[in-house]
């Protein structure tokens, strides 16, 4: 049986280990003593990492022992990523699944896919790219880059964020969004794959505009919504999620 290691038990991250735990064994980190609690009452085995901290050694503990490392962190400072790699690097741990964004695609038009030219003069793009490209260029290990598209799910969609607004920007641009008991399906299946090092789009086929997308969801759970501003010019930014079907099927 795979040990698998969850670096971040956010809201994707904790949903993920719950399901992963009745295949695996799985153990989850946070960086507070009052959330490991919390999540160790969900019956999940947490342990404390803080990359941020001087003294790595005290991290070690949760990558002990490691087939797959998968990681749930919030990009915000490339040391930090320098500091896991060490890490990972250290204790021999061949298969890392990286969680990115679709926001590396800021910027850009029409048909977008994991080989298109991306605006790295854009900061956020930039520091996105750079940790995508330091997993993929290491050789002690493999690393799937998966570019998570607008997270959504039963209890937790947009929606209720955008019924608060005075008026909802891009009415007429594309959705790029993802389930995430989808995530965790398709997670599932790349577990019982081979790793080889990649990038895939996680997103939804659906890529209705969001007037469209929003406005059905909104009547389903009786909310109201303001009006939409829409682009002069759109930009009809949809993210391809084909080389993910392809990866898939094993026909990539």
């Amino acid at each position: 049986m795979k040990n698998i290691a969850l670096l971040g038990a956010g809201w994707l991250g904790t949903s993920l280990a719950k399901q992963l735990q009745e295949t695996y064994f799985v153990k989850v980190s946070t960086r507070s003593l009052e959330k490991q609690v919390k999540l160790q009452q969900q019956g999940l085995k947490t342990f404390i990492v803080d990359l941020d901290a001087d003294d790595t050694h005290t991290n070690d503990a949760f990558f002990i022992n490691v087939d797959v490392l998968i990681v749930s962190l919030t990009p915000q400072s490339i040391e930090v990523f320098k500091k896991l790699i060490a890490l990972v690097e250290k204790h021999a741990i061949k298969n890392v699944l990286l969680f990115s964004s679709i926001g590396v695609y800021a910027g850009l038009k029409g048909a977008v896919t994991e080989t298109s030219a991306l605006n790295t003069e854009n900061p956020k793009v930039a520091l996105l790219k750079s940790i995508e490209d330091m997993f993929l260029s290491n050789n002690h290990f493999n690393t799937i880059v998966l570019r998570l598209g607008g997270l959504i799910g039963n209890d937790r969609h947009p929606v209720f964020h955008l019924a608060k607004k005075n008026v909802i920007e891009d009415g007429n641009e594309p959705v790029n969004l993802i389930d995430k008991d989808a995530i965790i399906e398709i997670i599932n299946t790349l577990l019982l794959m081979p790793f080889t090092s990649t990038v895939l789009n996680v997103i939804n086929d659906n890529h209705t505009t969001k007037e469209v997308f929003y406005t059905q969801a909104a009547k389903q759970l009786n909310l109201t919504l303001p009006a939409f501003k829409y682009n002069e010019i759109p930009h009809n930014k949809i993210v391809s999620n084909e080389k993910l079907q392809r990866f898939l099927n094993n026909k990539s």
